[in-house]
Formats: structure tokens, C-alpha cells, sequence
């Protein structure tokens, strides 16, 4: 299922193309360089999934990376863009999947895709939940560095891959626009349940009311 398949923040393999983008100050030349950045963010990560946030420092990650600090400091700002780039890269990966599950269902009815999709992000981040909550706090809510930001970027081409892909069979009411209102809004509701998680709303609940939110928005075409 898509979710098992999305349930990992591990890149397949330590390339340039599974480097976050926005949670760094530049972007790597060299592969000696690229493979420094991965180990920065696969020290930051070991560290996070034990759930060392409070005292967690550049100087520690340095440490464990085997690298030194100026080293680090050419490629992240400070310690809350490296916990960025954790996740950025991470949701790089689940947008991978998520792409090679869409490509592989372009037929199906385009709320089953989202369903699917919704579902595969939610059971993505509650697997870490502890480590999307504290990173919440330590990183930005907005901008291109934000989770909600990393979200948007993996989830959007891929709506707009399959909506092409079904031109004939759906429009979207409000153009661009709507749809950038709708998703942006799932996913910020999505973010703000998986912290909260509120005794009222389940996760099947709140899964369907996102895809609700956006099937408002991609409406079928009526039969010719």
C-alpha cells in the first residue's frame, strides 16, 4: 500500500538528487561534498529519532557526523534548518513515492487518488510524529523552509501530473489559485491534527474532510 511504501524518511541512496534544497545555504559540487551534507543530516536524524531536541546543538552534530563546524556552518544557517532539511529530504522521498504510485493509477476516479495519497502523508508523519511535532516548534511555520512548505512542493506536481493526465474528466473550479487555497489548507490542518491530536477528529475523519475540501475544487466534468 502507498502508505507502508511512504513510511520511511530514509533516502534510497545518498545522491544529489535527494538533498533538501531549501534548508540549505548552498547546494553541494562536489560528491565528497554531497556525501558530507547526508552525513550532517543523518547525524541530526539519529538524534531526533532518540529525541534529543532541547539541548541539541551544531556543535554536536558536527561531532557525530565527524566532520568539523565550519564544515556544517557552509552548508546550514543553524540547527533548526539542519532539523529542516531532515524532514525536507524525507518528504522528498514520500514525494517519490507518492509520483510513482499516482503515474501507475492515472485511471482511477481522482478521489480515490487523493484518499490514498492523504492517507499515505498522514501515516508518513504519525510515524514520527514525535519528531514532526518538535520540529515544528523549532523550525519555520511558513516559507519556503517550512514542512508545510516541503509538503506543498512534493504533493503539487503530482495533483497537477494527474490532473493533466484527466483533463477531459475534471476541471478545476478556481483555477490554480483554488487548488493552492485547498491543498495549502489540507496540509496545514494535517500538520496542526498530527500535533494536537484531538480526541474528536479521527484520522479516517480528518483524512476524508481534506479530500472533500479539495474535490470542492476539482470538480468532474458533466458526461457529453
Amino acid at each position: 500500500m502507498l502508505a507502508a511504501s511512504v513510511a520511511t524518511i530514509q533516502p534510497p541512496e545518498r545522491s544529489k538528487e535527494h538533498l533538501p534544497r531549501y534548508s540549505l545555504i548552498k547546494i553541494p559540487a562536489q560528491d565528497r561534498s554531497v556525501r558530507m551534507v547526508h552525513s550532517i543530516l543523518d547525524a541530526a536524524q539519529e538524534r531526533m529519532l532518540q529525541g534529543n531536541f532541547a539541548v541539541l546543538t551544531t556543535n554536536d552534530i558536527a561531532a557525530d557526523a565527524g566532520i568539523s563546524i565550519g564544515s556544517l556552518y557552509q552548508y546550514f544557517a543553524n540547527v533548526e534548518m539542519i532539523f529542516s532539511g531532515v524532514i525536507e529530504r524525507g518528504i522528498n522521498v514520500m514525494g517519490e513515492h507518492v509520483d510513482g504510485f499516482v503515474q501507475t493509477a492515472l485511471d482511477r476516479p481522482a478521489r480515490g487518488i487523493l484518499l490514498a495519497t492523504t492517507h499515505g502523508m498522514v501515516d508518513f508523519a504519525m510515524t514520527y510524529r514525535d519528531t514532526f511535532t518538535q520540529v515544528l516548534v523549532r523550525t519555520p511555520s511558513y516559507g519556503p523552509g517550512s514542512i508545510a512548505g516541503h509538503i506543498e512542493r512534493a504533493l503539487m506536481p503530482v495533483i497537477q501530473t494527474y490532473l493533466a493526465a484527466n483533463s477531459g474528466r475534471y476541471q478545476v473550479e478556481g483555477g490554480d489559485v483554488a487548488l493552492y487555497v485547498a491543498l495549502n489548507s489540507g496540509i496545514l490542518t494535517a500538520l496542526k491534527w498530527i500535533c494536537e491530536q484531538p480526541a474528536d477528529v479521527s484520522r479516517s475523519e480528518l483524512c476524508g474532510a481534506i479530500v472533500h475540501q479539495l474535490m470542492a475544487v476539482v470538480i468532474e466534468r458533466p458526461a457529453s
